[in-house]
């Protein structure tokens, strides 16, 4: 990595709603003293470290994304539809989820409303939508922002808590916002990433996007996986930093003054 952790700007990658604040990204991408980091935790063998793994990915991963741009020309405009086959689908294959099937709608627990979520693994809500579609505002053919169906999605449906979100120009990953106020969500400008080719940054969106990351135990709830263990951690490492913030507060309080010199 070209910075350490502590160090490190990110520059493709933000986060919204306090889901995961930015320390604690910058730990993952470290991977030195999150859990859950190592080559076997992410079922790649033959390679020193996930970077390593994250680097033959790189190679795919852009070289599909320059075929795209080509293909789109100098507009900008996705008007085949271009960019789920030749971008969105082989960056999820490339990230361990195979070919992703429809979701034929998903339901919400008290079953008066189908979202209609285009794809899903397992228990994970994987929202694909055009290139030209905006995250958050009503498409023009009507209906919600697709960031509106995936949160109301995850809020009620229990059996789903994160989700994956993208127009092929950038991805989220959201998570169910019942219990916090507003929405919340990590987003990874994929254009800003691979068009200004800041790999360091791949390798971040590769250790949080792997499908081992929203993997659990058979007959585990959601929350097993490793983005909810790690929101679990970043949260006690925050509650951590108060109280030494506080412990020390108090140490100097009980200080006696210092006696100036005569």
């Amino acid at each position: 990595m070209s910075a350490t952790a502590s160090s490190q700007v990110l520059n493709s990658v933000r986060t919204v709603g306090g889901l995961l604040p930015a320390d604690m990204l910058l730990r993952i991408l470290d991977g030195k003293d999150v859990p859950g980091s190592k080559p076997a935790d992410y079922h790649v063998v033959g390679v020193r470290s996930v970077k390593d793994a994250a680097e033959r990915r790189w190679s795919i991963v852009k070289g599909t994304w320059q075929s795209l741009r080509g293909e789109i020309g100098d507009t900008g405009h996705d008007s085949r539809g271009l960019a789920l086959e030749h971008s969105l689908l082989p960056l999820f294959d490339e990230h361990s989820f195979g070919r992703l099937q429809p979701s034929g709608g998903i339901p919400s627990d008290d079953g008066t409303v189908v979202f209609p979520v285009s794809h899903r693994w397992r228990q994970v809500p994987i929202h694909l939508v055009p290139w030209d579609q905006d995250l958050d505002k009503r498409p023009v053919s009507g209906g919600p922002p697709p960031q509106s169906i995936v949160q109301q999605c995850l809020n009620r449906a229990e059996s789903h808590l994160w989700a994956v979100l993208s127009n092929g120009r950038q991805l989220r990953l959201l998570r169910d916002s019942s219990s916090l106020a507003g929405t919340a969500y990590i987003e990874f400008d994929l254009e800003a990433m691979l068009d200004g080719e800041l790999f360091d940054e791949f390798v971040l969106l590769y250790r949080m996007l792997h499908v081992s990351r929203f993997e659990v135990p058979e007959g585990a709830p959601p929350s097993a996986c490793w983005l909810e263990k790690w929101r679990v951690e970043a949260i006690e490492a925050g509650a951590r930093a108060l109280d030494q913030l506080r412990d020390g507060a108090v140490s100097a309080a009980g200080q006696p003054a210092a006696v100036p010199p005569c």
